[in-house]
């Protein structure tokens, strides 16, 4: 009975030991890894709230927390999994320094076997080449398993899906070998095709910036009356969609609208919301737009060593004549420290973002600068003159 004493009390001994150091309120001295080898050492840190202290005595401590040393046990093992490491397995040990205020914490590490990828498999393919989804997916054959990237392959297989007008239901599953520490890992993607969907109807509406910004126009008038010309504002939206009646409805050509009624600098709010009818196997789009404010006003004021008092303005118009064409009136003036006269300039840049009705942007821009020369000293040299540009 005293040998069983005996022995209880010598192995309760470390156990009571770090009990005592996870109650006191310690410094990191230093942190370390054990039985760390196939993972960097600087990747398990990014992912670790325990930090070293600094060496240098005005930096601030990192204090030891229990809380800090649970979370990083379950990151450090997560890490692993991220590398195929299925039954690694992470434990801490704190051990005191010289300086009794500080102690040094110890990562433990069991890595256990890499697991890999033994293949790939598919069911429910019919309208997809099986060979070009297996190459575009992250999971490969005799590459490290990683149970985290199924669901960016879930989402890439619905993504490829989509460009050919599918809504699918995918679902992936991963099984190990019959022994529990098989390192041979079997991934299957099961895809539920459906339908092939084609665009439907496509409604555009839009409110401009008198209207606060998500609030719908009333339903007792066509909610493109908000606007200042209705149809002309509508033929600006339905111009940049990519999404025709008829055609197979492609995700990206979703993308690609959104992005391109940003792009036009009318709008600074599009939402393009897919209503999808499946007893009819199409995708109506309700776009709703805000209009930026059309008109803008800028001026400033500053100084210079030759240009001792210098002003700018300039007006500006988003969607002249409803059309979507752009253009702004600046001018630039400017004096010297005697008040006399140096600079003024004035040019109209005009925008046609669908030049021939085709998405080619042109600009003209027609200026006219005049300006007194006095370098010499001794003569007064005017210049003036007018000039017009055209570009893309």
């Amino acid at each position: 009975m005293c040998g069983v004493l005996l022995a209880a009390a010598a192995l309760s001994g470390p156990v009571r030991a770090q009990e005592d150091l996870l109650g006191e309120i310690k410094s990191i001295g230093t942190v370390r890894f054990e039985g760390r080898h196939r993972v960097g050492a600087g990747e398990l840190r990014s992912v670790m709230k325990t930090r070293s202290s600094s060496r240098w005595p005005w930096r601030e401590q990192q204090a030891l927390r229990n809380d800090f040393l649970r979370s990083d046990t379950l990151a450090i093992r997560e890490r692993y999994r991220h590398h195929g490491f299925l039954d690694a397995q992470v434990g801490v040990r704190v051990t005191p320094t010289r300086d009794s205020s500080r102690v040094t914490v110890i990562f433990t590490i069991l890595e256990g076997g890499q697991a890999r990828v033994a293949a790939v498999g598919f069911t429910g393919v019919h309208s997809y080449p099986e060979d070009d989804l297996r190459h575009r997916i992250l999971s490969q054959r005799g590459q490290p398993f990683d149970p985290f990237v199924l669901q960016l392959d879930t989402l890439k297989i619905a993504e490829l899906y989509q460009e050919r007008g599918f809504r699918p239901h995918v679902l992936a599953s991963a099984r190990r070998g019959a022994r529990t520490d098989s390192l041979r890992v079997w991934v299957e993607f099961a895809i539920g095709e459906g339908q092939q969907y084609r665009v439907g109807d496509v409604y555009a509406h839009g409110w401009n910036s008198s209207t606060k910004p998500g609030e719908a126009p009333s339903a007792s008038t066509d909610p493109r009356s908000a606007a200042e010309h209705p149809k002309g504002m509508e033929r600006l939206v339905r111009r940049e969609l990519e999404l025709k009646p008829g055609d197979v409805y492609r995700r990206s050509r979703l993308v690609r609208s959104w992005e391109r009624l940003y792009d036009t600098g009318l709008f600074n709010q599009v939402q393009i919301s897919p209503i999808v009818d499946s007893t009819q196997s199409r995708v109506d789009f309700e776009v709703l737009v805000h209009e930026r404010p059309r008109r803008w006003i800028d001026a400033g004021v500053g100084s210079g060593t030759a240009e001792r008092f210098r002003a700018t303005a300039e007006w500006g118009h988003r969607n002249l004549f409803a059309r979507g064409f752009q253009g702004a009136l600046s001018s630039r003036v400017a004096f010297d420290g005697g008040g006399r006269f140096l600079l003024s300039h004035t040019e109209l840049p005009l925008l046609e973002p669908w030049l021939l009705r085709t998405r080619t942007r042109a600009v003209l821009t027609p200026s006219y600068e005049r300006s007194d020369d006095r370098a010499s000293g001794r003569w007064l040299v005017r210049h003036a003159v007018a000039e017009q540009r055209l570009g893309p």
